[in-house]
């Protein structure tokens, strides 16, 4: 498992993954792809390696723009492969500002001449001095408008905006007038792109009414590139009554042009479910148009439930992912699972509005399940005490069930019995915790076969010595990734893995910000006298007010590793050991998003 043989694919990403700004220069080793730490034989098979090779090793780093940037920097060819992923997705971040504003300098220049002497007629800034088509000394290399895939339309209309406020030359502040230049520009963009593009695979409304700016689908050659829509979320938590058409327009309109959505996500919120009924309609449509659902993610917004979840059996042999903000008429989504037979991750969660319905079920209502839903992940999180329903779920799913999340209020009793009783086979578990529950809780775990462990606990949530030692020792030998959301000393870490006879390989801290050196030797020390131990990674989340580790929270990471292992008196036995040992960052927990932790690649 930790072996340091890699394939020449492994090492060129390896190496691509070190890059710094300050280490590119074309002239420099990277220069033809001569690596000098490879031997002659890789460097042999990565010279050979078709293009097609290098861009799924590119595509890989999308979220990476640092290191994306760095590869646009080695030669042509590496730019070549690399700039199309830098803009694909141009509008994902709407910070810092002024990165939008050089994002539509650029687009602008792209646009027709008389696109251009429309928007000065509008008082509307048309940058001169870039892709001029008058002269080749400032065209621009690429045709950047055609490699948008992604589309986030919040933070398209926010740059639009910073646009025009930025430069209103004659301070014009009517706004019905800013309305209308925030709407030519949209709109005229918006052509730019579906006439460059090869298609969009992902559309993005969030949080906003900008959709009087964007309806996307009254742009030119939309049809065109809708072809490829593999993803649409939209979101918005109020319903004015002035945009209300728009939305259904929006959803009646894609039904036309979009056939090949597989990843759906709708939340709209009422302040009645049986109003609007437009808007459902609009969307049930929407939903019956795809041919291949794999995933739907919907808040409770529907009035009409049985003529909802009979939509929704058009897709039960491709639904592989269910999310439900909220919950109604739980008996027929009950059937309605009956019927998924490739379903494996159910994620229901408490509305943002509190708009749920029948979810604090009465058992004695409910018939035996004589049968057991395929699913395999659960997630259930709900803020009061739906033990009723959580029980159900957890015995319709049976043996069949390998993980459970349940984090946002303490999991009671009669839960952890259940879990112990008909779920058998739980491999990753994630729950909160409290000291007056650790006792059956510690049973459970003795149980379970355990690989991965989530533990998430209130702000201020302390646990006592005696009950560290005792979670220590309930914890199964065939766990390797240990997750912990609370506070937990360098002392009491030094107990935890003293008295564990766990496996771990990772072990990751939420509620740690300091003294990191601490916890690291520990590490250390542990592998060592323990005739080097499972125990190969510790990961730390970025504290984001600490400027120090913000800019490059990594390299800070390896730096602390470093210098405890620099220091520490080891001989030539075991320094390869330590040379295993690494460091790494873990993300924020989002409890509404529970499957981040446990999808590692090396496990």
């Amino acid at each position: 498992m930790f072996s340091n043989t890699k394939s020449p694919v492994q090492l060129i990403k390896h190496r691509i993954k070190s890059f710094k700004h300050e280490d590119v220069n074309i002239n420099n080793k990277f220069q033809g792809f001569e690596f000098k730490e490879f031997s002659e034989s890789q460097n042999h098979i990565m010279q050979k390696l078709p293009s097609n090779c290098f861009e799924e090793i590119l595509d890989s780093m999308d979220n990476d723009r640092n290191t994306l940037f760095s590869c646009a920097l080695v030669n042509r060819h590496w730019c070549r492969l690399s700039i199309p992923l830098l803009w694909r997705r141009p509008f994902e971040y709407g910070y810092p500002k002024d990165f939008g504003l050089k994002l539509l300098k650029i687009y602008i220049s792209f646009l027709a001449v008389e696109e251009k002497e429309l928007l000065r007629a509008q008082d509307i800034k048309v940058p001169d001095n870039i892709n001029n088509s008058n002269s080749n000394n400032n065209k621009l290399l690429f045709e950047y408008p055609k490699y948008i895939q992604y589309f986030d339309i919040n933070n398209f209309i926010y740059a639009i905006k910073l646009w025009v406020f930025n430069y209103n030359n004659k301070k014009v502040y009517d706004s019905n007038k800013l309305e209308q230049k925030i709407h030519l520009l949209a709109r005229l963009l918006g052509n730019l792109f579906c006439k460059y593009s090869n298609g969009f695979k992902l559309i993005n409304y969030q949080n906003n009414n900008d959709i009087k700016y964007t309806d996307i689908t009254s742009y030119n050659g939309i049809e065109s590139v809708l072809h490829k829509l593999n993803e649409f979320n939209f979101q918005n938590f109020n319903i004015i009554d002035e945009y209300y058409l728009s939305w259904s327009n929006l959803f009646n309109n894609l039904s036309e042009y979009t056939y090949n959505i597989q990843h759906l996500s709708i939340h709209i919120y009422k302040n009645n479910r049986f109003e609007y009924s437009d808007i459902d309609d609009s969307i049930i449509k929407l939903i019956q148009a795809q041919k291949n659902l794999e995933y739907l993610s919907l808040s409770n917004f529907w009035g009409d439930s049985t003529k909802f979840y009979s939509v929704l059996e058009d897709h039960n042999n491709s639904l592989t992912y269910l999310r439900f903000e909220g919950l109604s008429d739980v008996i027929l989504l009950i059937k309605f699972l009956n019927t998924c037979k490739n379903l494996i991750t159910l994620d229901l969660f408490q509305s943002t509005k509190g708009d749920d319905y029948e979810h604090n079920l009465n058992l004695s209502t409910l018939p035996n399940p004589d049968f057991n839903l395929n699913v395999k992940n659960f997630y259930y999180n709900f803020n009061d005490t739906n033990i009723p329903t959580l029980i159900y779920f957890l015995k319709l799913i049976g043996r069949n069930l390998k993980n459970f999340s349940s984090t946002l209020y303490k999991v009671p009793i009669p839960v952890l019995i259940t879990l112990k009783n008909f779920n058998p086979n739980i491999t990753h578990l994630s729950l909160n915790i409290t000291n007056d529950l650790l006792e059956i809780f510690s049973n459970l775990l003795k149980n379970l076969s355990l690989k991965y462990l989530f533990l998430n606990a209130s702000k201020y949530f302390k646990l006592s010595l005696d009950n560290i030692i005792k979670l220590a020792e309930s914890i199964p030998t065939s766990l390797i990734y240990l997750d912990i959301n609370f506070f937990l000393t360098s002392k009491e870490f030094e107990f935890l893995l003293m008295k564990s006879n766990s496996n771990f390989i990772t072990i990751a801290f939420h509620n740690i910000f300091e003294n990191h050196k601490d916890y690291l030797k520990i590490m250390v020390d542990h592998v060592i006298i323990n005739n080097f131990t499972s125990l190969r990674e510790i990961r730390f989340q970025k504290d984001f007010f600490n400027r120090d580790h913000i800019e490059n929270f990594q390299r800070w990471l390896n730096d602390e590793l470093n210098y405890v292992i620099d220091n520490y008196n080891s001989s030539s036995d075991n320094g390869n050991i330590l040379k295993e040992l690494k460091v790494s960052e873990i993300k924020p927990y989002n409890k509404n998003f529970n499957s981040y932790w446990y999808k590692r690649e090396e496990y």
